[in-house]
């Protein structure tokens, strides 16, 4: 299934959701279960000072992601990466797809310590 479909749907269905239709509606269901996921990174979240654009710490990330199995999009404009997870999965594939992203995010991290204190 392809990335585009799976947003079209679920645009789709948050059109189609109102409060008369029954929550067990599919599309209720697909909207609330499949909802496209977002990390954004902030280098301190107490002052929520950004990092510096230049840095590029979210591509940083989604490549040590890859490495562990995990394909993230690292949006153009923000520091952000995207997930579109797919519109069929186990509890225990989207704990194993977390678990990998946050082994690509262990291993980046010394880098986005490096951007965070401008070393």
């Amino acid at each position: 299934m392809q990335h585009g479909w799976t947003l079209s749907a679920l645009k789709r269905a948050e059109r189609t959701r109102t409060p008369e239709r029954d929550q067990d509606d599919d599309t209720a269901e697909l909207n609330s279960r499949c909802t496209p996921l977002a990390v954004e990174f902030v280098a301190d979240k107490a002052s929520r000072k950004f990092f510096d654009a230049k840095s590029g710490v979210h591509r940083i990330v989604a490549a040590k992601a890859l490495e562990a199995g995990v394909l993230t999009r690292p949006l153009p404009f923000i520091e952000v990466n995207s997930f579109s997870p797919p519109l069929c999965m186990t509890r225990s594939e989207a704990e194993e797809a977390v678990a990998r992203y946050g082994k690509g995010l262990d291993a980046a991290t010394p880098d986005l310590v490096k951007a965070a204190t401008g070393l």
